[in-house]
């Protein structure tokens, strides 16, 4: 046995080589100093082997897990209004209501730490507004045409809604025997729903506060609405008066007038379930604060806030 020179980092112990197999070997003096792992006198020296006592390997999970999966849920819509219609002639806005929205859509996650992650999504929901209108139309017996048995009266109006002015062509007739004096009121009411189909774009960061990557969550971020196709349907008309009945009532709709284009601030709170490892199980309560007016004009400006629930499960990719 030949000993070298060579030392082993701070503790001045000389190597010993094997000249046989030409490999070191462990010296009684290393075998017993700290803080090695001890191996046996005679043995291979690996330095990959030199590590401190009681570290253990783990294998670590990925700071860049990414998930994918399917979502449903509610958006319960509130309408804030600011301001006032000019109506024109005597038409009155009596109410408008619009109803919860189911929605579908894909979400994903993306792992950005043990207490945080981000998360967005595609998403489809369909906004549906109702419009209630109360008008005291006075009906001109001069003005009217006679058409087959009855006698009809047209009538051209612009209407306001909660999400723009709606244009109406309106006919009303009587039977050529009854009688109505002129300039005789007439009561009608009106209904017609405004449908929105919209693909929405969520992105939000979560915090754990409690525990890491599951369990109770707070979430903050913005939300980008893109209005697809936006349509006037259900359109309803009765008249209040025995003798004067509606005969024709159509309406036409300026699109434009509607922003396509929305965003909205998000503030949420959830909670999430890691399961089969593969797999994250998400319920979460979410409130959106619009940041710009789906319709304004001078006078008056229209906010759509809301509230939404929604669920997903979602699957990692890597």
């Amino acid at each position: 046995m030949v000993a070298e020179d060579a030392p082993v980092e701070n503790l001045n112990i000389p190597l010993v080589v094997d000249e046989k197999n030409d490999t070191p070997v462990f010296p009684p003096q290393l075998i017993s100093s700290g803080p090695f792992i001890q191996y046996p006198e005679i043995g291979l020296i690996k330095p990959l082997l030199l590590l401190p006592k009681n570290q253990q390997i783990k294998k670590e999970s990925s700071s860049s897990d990414i998930y994918i999966g399917p979502s449903a849920g509610v958006y319960y819509w509130m309408d804030r209004k600011k301001g006032s219609f000019t109506h024109p002639l005597s038409e009155l806005l009596i109410g408008e209501k619009t109803e919860i929205s189911s929605l579908f859509g894909i979400k994903t996650n993306v792992k950005l730490s043990e207490r945080w992650s981000f998360s967005g999504g595609l998403e489809y929901y369909r906004r549906n507004q109702q419009s209630q209108y109360q008008v005291n139309q006075p009906y001109s017996t001069s003005t009217e045409m006679l058409s087959g048995n009855d006698y009809e009266n047209q009538f051209r109006h612009s209407l306001p809604t909660g999400l723009g002015n709606v244009s109406t062509y309106l006919i009303l007739s009587r039977s050529t025997g009854s009688a109505v004096n002129e300039n005789e009121d007439v009561l009608l009411d009106f209904s017609m729903d405004n449908v929105s189909d919209i693909l929405s774009i969520p992105l939000a960061v979560e915090y754990f506060p409690l525990t890491q990557g599951e369990g109770l969550f707070l979430s903050g971020g913005i939300r980008t609405e893109v209005v697809l196709n936006n349509r006037i349907s259900d359109v309803t008309i009765q008249s209040h008066h025995n003798a004067i009945k509606n005969k024709h009532f159509s309406v036409d709709y300026d699109v434009l007038q509607m922003n396509n284009l929305n965003l909205s601030m998000t503030a949420g709170i959830g909670y999430k379930k890691v399961f089969w490892n593969d797999f994250i199980f998400s319920t979460e309560v979410q409130y959106g604060k619009a940041l710009n007016p789906v319709y304004r004009t001078e006078n008056y400006r229209h906010d759509i806030d809301y509230i939404s629930g929604q669920i997903s499960v979602s699957k990692k990719l890597n």
